[in-house]
């Protein structure tokens, strides 16, 4: 069992209006060793509790991002600092770019998805009571978001424990030489011959480029590499005779197009936040073309690791998560999001279809084996009549 006995003085608040969910939540957090618990099912319950009674941990369990922005911003900005610091843990099936940027800028302390493990909760429940410096700004009050020190960081100095004697931003920022004077005050070419000149795959990077764009770059450029992976993956899964091949395909295209779809959403967050260049963008269409030629094998692997990923737990081999029926529910819902593109099921191979199928199926049985695990945990939090 995976125990941190840190956690024995601490309380925490659970926020959540499905009993189910919160009920295996308090019974997971008390394995892991946080076994003073409470709950609220509503937040103006969960703001009284706040109030009235010491909490070292607040959790807010798929009770929806704008309840969350709301219940962060009035924990933050409450009078008394022990309430305003309380770190925070958002849970919910899945984030979106914008509501991640909305929770961040709540000052939520970490955000997390189902399904939750043991490891993963405790992993959270850690991270977040991790002691962090807390920042009060006209725009922002919540933990500090630094994580790691940038040892090439050329910005403004902005926090306490910042070098005192470090350089001003005009000494790190010396006047362009006459070189950069006379590109800055060349003429600007044509727009659209520049489009037409730049090809997607080879953005080339600018050394007067700024910070955040060049970091934007970068993801996008991973991104396009791992598209054009799945792509060469799709054209031998297309070409694979036996099932053996096939199967081993799937897998590869389902963890390359997972490492896609993850650096395709942080690049949305980042060209929402920061913009983007001409040449991103045509980065990123090409990136979507890729996506939607190759939509019959990314469907047909996102089924097949549903269906062995659903067997293990199935078999006995693995527990059940937290929450896995509604991840596998969002996994089913993005692959039939990909067969509307192709055009409807009976557009797939006969294979694709079959693991489809074997997907929702297992999906069901796991979902009617996560209520019968879910009844079985009993309620301890509960008031109990004592025998004498």
């Amino acid at each position: 069992m995976l125990v941190n006995f840190s956690f024995s003085d601490k309380n925490c608040l659970v926020v959540c209006n499905k009993p189910d969910l919160a009920r295996l939540i308090v019974h997971t957090l008390r394995q892991i060793g946080l076994v003073n618990v409470a709950k609220a099912d509503e937040a103006e319950h969960a703001y009284l509790q706040l109030t009235k009674s010491n909490v070292d941990l607040v959790i807010l369990l798929d009770f929806g991002a704008e309840e969350s922005v709301a219940m962060l911003r009035r924990i933050r900005h409450h009078n008394l600092p022990a309430i305003a610091t309380i770190p925070t843990i958002c849970v919910s099936e899945a984030w979106s770019g914008e509501q991640i940027v909305q929770l961040r800028d709540a000052g939520v302390t970490v955000l997390a998805t189902l399904p939750l493990t043991m490891r993963t909760l405790l992993k959270h429940a850690t991270r977040a009571l991790n002691p962090r410096e807390f920042v009060t700004a006209a725009t922002y009050r919540g933990p500090c978001r630094r994580s790691k020190a940038h040892l090439n960081y050329s910005g403004p100095l902005r926090r306490n424990d910042d070098m005192a004697g470090s350089q001003s931003t005009s000494q790190r920022h010396p006047p362009p030489p006459a070189a950069e004077e006379a590109r800055i005050s060349a003429p600007i070419p044509d727009r659209t011959a520049v489009v037409q000149m730049a090809k997607p795959s080879a953005i080339q990077p600018d050394a007067h480029e700024p910070p955040e764009m060049r970091q934007t770059r970068i993801v996008i450029d991973n991104a396009y590499e791992t598209a054009m992976e799945v792509d060469g993956l799709s054209s031998q899964l297309h070409r694979a005779g036996s099932p053996r091949q096939r199967a081993s395909l799937c897998r590869d295209i389902a963890m390359a197009s997972e490492r896609m779809i993850n650096l395709m959403s942080l690049a949305d967050v980042r060209v929402q936040e920061f913009g983007c260049s001409d040449g991103i963008v045509d980065k990123l269409e090409s990136i979507r073309t890729t996506i939607i030629r190759n939509a019959e094998g990314l469907a047909e692997a996102g089924a097949r690791r549903v269906v062995e990923y659903g067997r293990r737990i199935l078999s006995g081999h693995s527990g059940v998560p937290l929450g896995v029926t509604v991840a596998l529910t969002h996994q089913i819902a993005r692959i039939d999001a990909i067969v509307e593109v192709v055009g409807g099921l009976d557009k797939l191979a006969e294979a694709s279809r079959t693991a489809i199928v074997q997907a929702r199926e297992v999906t069901a049985s796991i979902a009617a084996l996560e209520t019968q695990s879910s009844l079985s945990i009993p309620d301890f939090s509960s008031p109990q009549r004592v025998r004498k």
